[in-house]
Formats: C-alpha cells, sequence, structure tokens
C-alpha cells in the first residue's frame, strides 16, 4: 500500500508523498505513532507489539486499521492541498 511504500526510508530527497506522510505521522497520538511506526518501519509483529503496548494483537489490528485509514485520508487531503496552492 502506499503507506507501507512513504515508510521505507525515502531514496532521494523528499517529495510531496513523503512530506505528507510526515505531517500526517505528526498529527497522530504519540501511542498511535509508536504503534504505527513499530509495526509498520520497524516490522515488529503483532504479538511483540502487544508485549511492549501490553494489549492484545487483535485490538492492536484493529487500532492499526484505524491508524491507517486516518493516515490515508490526512494524506490524501494534504496532497489535495498542495495541488490547489501550487
Amino acid at each position: 500500500s502506499i503507506i507501507e511504500n512513504l515508510v521505507a526510508e525515502p531514496k532521494g530527497p523528499p517529495n510531496a508523498d513523503v512530506e505528507a506522510l510526515q505531517t500526517c505521522l505528526g498529527r497522530l497520538r504519540d501511542k498511535d505513532r509508536l504503534l504505527f511506526l513499530s509495526h509498520h518501519q520497524h516490522g515488529k509483529s503483532l504479538r511483540e507489539c502487544g508485549k511492549v503496548f501490553e494489549r492484545p494483537p487483535e485490538s492492536l489490528k484493529v487500532s492499526l486499521f484505524r491508524i491507517r485509514a486516518a493516515l490515508r485520508r490526512c494524506i490524501t487531503s494534504q496532497l489535495a492541498l498542495e495541488q490547489v496552492q501550487s
């Protein structure tokens, strides 16, 4: 998905997609951002995240679904806003 592709380390100068992701990650609650990055950027399993966050893996799965949906909405809005401004 676009989010997983964007979470990977950028290979060159930041582009609009990466900047939008960074902006949107900054808008998440700290614990949601940490969960998202732990799972998607650092590759921790839901079980590993569950131990760290002291939550069942299934509840983290639901949280990650909601976090990804919020990021998709935010990124779409950020990119649309940038397109209007340019």
